[in-house]
């Protein structure tokens, strides 16, 4: 059946009425849009969309009082799991001392439950990892699972827990070993899946630390591999990226992206500023420099060929928080 023509003089009227009526109330716009999209949805026009104004999570770094952390030895604290106890201090982390984990929780006043663990890549049998290694898909879909999701004496408010995620170094290194041809697109496709598993065990909460330049790393410093490492960095980091923009675009999560890449590399451009006296190499044995003729370990960036100091990891720390906002 043929619709009743509507003059174009009438139209124009009600078209003119309209916007006076929005310009003088433009909340009206957006209730009118909502009340619209509603309608679709229930008619089965739409699928599911959000509506207008919907935000994200707010976040308060001071409000939260609980942080999981996900990564590699740059992370771990060695926790006992059957314990719930971490080892003494002497051991805690791969450096000399604290690491940033100790350094923000204990600035931030949060409790720690570190599930990292040494050498993990995103997934072990992407980048042809040994097995052993309890890389980051266990971490997350296996560790967290059953220690703390169906574990109900580990209570955790989602209000109040920040969850953070440090990891790509061990998967570059075996890329650039030429262990796996795995392509990067697919190692941060997993990740993406990973993040997407905290948030339905009730994470609203994500940090995703970029890779430090490990290019200026003793260990990939050399003229025969710093220029391909420092490429591979920049293009894993930007690919993360480009995931945490994409994550934004779900209102169920707030991710932030702390760029460890920025961080370290003003330090190690501006040594004498945070009371580095050599950011280029490492004392073989820094307990006992004087046998090695090293100056005192305080005065080091690296620790060893890929690893930071202990006074690295507390600037990263403070620098961290800037990027939670």
């Amino acid at each position: 059946m043929a619709l009743f023509p509507i003059p174009h003089s009438i139209l124009s009227f009600f078209c003119i009425l309209l916007f006076n009526i929005l310009s003088a109330y433009p909340t009206m716009y957006f209730v009118l849009v909502n009340l619209w999209l509603v309608f679709a949805f229930i008619s089965g026009r739409v699928e599911s969309l959000p509506l207008l104004g919907s935000q994200p999570p707010s976040f308060d770094l001071t409000k939260m009082d609980t942080l999981f952390s996900f990564g590699d030895s740059y992370t771990t604290e060695y926790l006992n799991l059957r314990t719930m106890k971490y080892p003494s201090s002497d051991s805690v982390s791969s450096t000399n001392g604290a690491n940033w984990v100790h350094y923000f929780t204990e600035t931030s006043q949060l409790k720690d439950w570190n599930l990292a663990s040494n050498s993990a890549p995103i997934q072990n049998d992407l980048v042809n990892q040994s097995s052993s290694v309890v890389d980051i898909d266990q971490q997350i879909t296996k560790l967290f699972v059953q220690y703390f999701v169906k574990n109900e004496t580990q209570s955790r408010s989602p209000e109040k827990t920040l969850y953070d995620i440090w990891v790509g170094i061990n998967d570059l290194g075996q890329l650039f070993a030429n262990k796996t041809t795995t392509p990067l697109d697919t190692l941060v496709k997993r990740y993406k899946e990973l993040i997407y598993s905290l948030n339905g065990n009730g994470a609203k909460y994500i940090a995703v630390i970029n890779v430090p330049p490990i290019d200026r790393s003793p260990k990939w410093a050399s003229e025969d591999t710093v220029s391909k490492m420092k490429s591979m960095v920049e293009s894993y980091n930007q690919k993360v990226y480009e995931m945490t923009k994409e994550l934004a675009e779900d209102k169920s999560l707030r991710v932030f992206y702390v760029d460890a890449w920025t961080i370290f590399n003003e330090m190690l451009d501006n040594p004498s500023k945070y009371g580095f006296k050599n950011v280029t190499g490492y004392c073989p044995n820094w307990k006992k420099p004087e046998e090695n003729d090293c100056l005192p370990i305080d005065n080091y960036f690296w620790l060893n060929n890929l690893h930071p100091t202990t006074n690295v990891h507390a600037e990263f720390a403070k620098q961290m928080k800037t990027y939670l906002k």
